[in-house]
């Protein structure tokens, strides 16, 4: 069984960030997201590589428009060739305005390109929904979903593998605090965030679970739905963490990705100790 973690740079630093990835072995693939103007995804999972010889690590995901591809596939071809092709590239549109169909093909053209320079790359596409899916399947090594519900992810393998995809990952955020109503705000806080975006709100609308969105500040019991769901997971024990990874892989999840989240006053080894209290040997 393969499993992914998501080193976001506001959670660890580039260089807890490697350090994480070595303490935790049961896990093959890294994913580095570009939240941040300060931090290069591109290096972070080039460090990552370094440290380890066993597993595969790369940004999740950058905002593929927004790059000069030249310059871009400058860097991953150095990178490929100091790590023996283990780094992968996790490419998302970003906010592209226009017709979501040209917006597609544009997309999977992009990818094309970036596979025709750099052959031996894996490159896995960020996809809300199954257009976009079956839009990529035949020039993406993966599709990456987000905030996905059971049955979602279900619907996104069929169309992803249906066209001809081979590996689907599946984010799982996981929000964890000493304080389990600050865990609750911090989902509350994350998904509202995300519910602002046209893209994210729609996907949230067609899995009928917009409303409990919309109200979750109010009330964290809500969270609980979300959970059952396998939205997110708050504060979680070892069971639930477990469960929501089976029940993803039997929906056609190939790689389920732990995208962990800790409030502030967490240290490094304090977040150490509760990722392998929690996470390794899963």
């Amino acid at each position: 069984m393969d499993l992914g973690f998501a080193l976001r740079s506001t959670v660890f630093k580039p260089l807890e960030a490697s350090l994480v990835a070595q303490e935790l072995p049961a896990f093959s693939y890294f994913f580095v997201p570009d939240v941040s103007n300060d931090v290069d995804p591109l290096m972070v999972a080039l460090s990552v590589l370094m440290k380890r010889d066993d597993c595969r690590a790369g940004p999740g995901v950058i905002r593929i428009f927004e790059h000069q591809l030249n310059n871009i596939s400058k860097q991953i071809n150095t990178i490929e060739q100091l790590t023996n092709n283990r780094f992968f590239l996790g490419v998302g549109t970003g906010s592209a305005e226009g017709n979501s169909s040209d917006i597609i093909k544009r997309f999977a053209e992009t990818i094309n390109t970036l596979h025709s320079v750099n052959q031996d790359l894996e490159i896995y596409a960020a996809a809300l929904r199954e257009g976009m899916a079956k839009g990529v399947a035949k020039v993406a090594n993966g599709i990456i979903i987000n905030f996905s519900t059971f049955s979602h992810a279900k619907r996104m393998a069929s169309a992803f593998k249906n066209g001809g995809g081979k590996r689907v990952f599946s984010y799982l955020k996981v929000f964890i605090s000493w304080n389990k109503e600050r865990a609750q705000a911090m989902a509350a806080e994350e998904i509202s965030r995300y519910n602002l975006l046209a893209q994210y709100k729609a996907l949230f609308e067609k899995e009928k679970i917009i409303n409990d969105i919309k109200n979750i500040n109010e009330d964290f019991k809500l969270i609980r739905t979300l959970q059952e769901k396998g939205v997110l997971l708050v504060n979680p024990s070892k069971s639930e963490i477990k469960f929501a990874i089976t029940v993803f892989m039997k929906n056609g999840v190939d790689v389920p990705v732990i995208y962990p989240y800790f409030s502030s006053n967490y240290s490094t080894n304090e977040k150490l100790e509760q990722i392998k209290k929690l996470f390794n040997d899963t």
